[in-house]
């Protein structure tokens, strides 16, 4: 009886531990959420911005009309609108799935660039997408886009630290033989030898402390290989790193 109430009591620990770290990487989640948000609006308020300036001009020298002012205001609207999609593309985007569903593998991948895209065109890094295949696979939709936008993130930030000329992310899906491989290589000059074996190790970071929590990718193994049934890992290649993603396909 004591070793079942010591065993049980172990469980709950790391059950808490577990929710803690859980807790801690949505934290981190949502702070990444609004840098990127930042730059998904950067551009369309410019934009009214400097339609409403175009309009102020106008008014001053007596050159405004209705005409003028409905097209304005028009404009305005359709800027407003795609920034109010946005918000509901990523409040969507981080609702956890409750079930499994079977989904399509690109789909989900576009989905997380299309999320990264403007912080990605700011620091002018390429980001190539190569789909030689479009499998489905049966999982938790979102969660692996989350594991996906969390990569193509740590490229980006590791690009930045690097200075590297000419960055560039690539996404390859393919098949071999049924397993679904998806590769994402950047040329940030790769993994340091002695942290390559402990990056997926929980508050394990590279980052500065205010930088990263240390749980994004492990959170993302987690939800590879526990949740999926897949795998998930890192090697260093010619000019940086590679993380690779293999799956099970949906059976035809």
């Amino acid at each position: 009886k004591n070793l079942e109430r010591k065993v049980q009591i172990a469980i709950k620990e790391i059950q808490d531990k577990d929710k803690a770290m859980i807790h801690q990487s949505r934290l981190a989640i949502m702070g990444s959420m609004l840098s990127m948000i930042a730059h998904q609006w950067r551009q369309p308020l410019s934009k009214v911005s400097a339609i409403l300036m175009e309009l102020e001009t106008a008014t001053k020298f007596g050159k405004s009309n209705d005409a003028m002012l409905i097209e304005t205001i028009e404009e305005s609207n359709k800027h407003l609108s795609y920034m109010s999609y946005t918000i509901d593309d990523f409040k969507n985007f981080f609702q956890p799935d409750k079930q499994k569903v079977e989904f399509h593998v690109q789909d989900a991948c576009n989905e997380a660039i299309s999320l990264i895209d403007a912080a990605l065109k700011s620091q002018g890094i390429t980001c190539i997408k190569t789909y030689h295949n479009h499998p489905n696979i049966l999982g938790y939709e979102r969660e692996f886009a989350q594991v996906i936008l969390n990569i193509l993130s740590n490229a980006k930030d590791a690009l930045k630290h690097n200075n590297i000329k000419n960055p560039s992310i690539l996404l390859n899906i393919h098949m071999h033989n049924d397993t679904i491989v998806i590769t994402i290589e950047d040329n940030a000059l790769g993994i340091a030898t002695e942290h390559i074996d402990r990056i997926f190790e929980p508050y394990f970071t590279t980052k500065e402390t205010l930088k990263g929590t240390g749980l994004g990718l492990y959170i993302s193994k987690m939800i590879i290989e526990q949740n999926m049934g897949g795998k998930l890992y890192a090697e260093n290649i010619n000019q940086g790193a590679r993380f690779t993603i293999t799956l099970e396909k949906v059976s035809e």
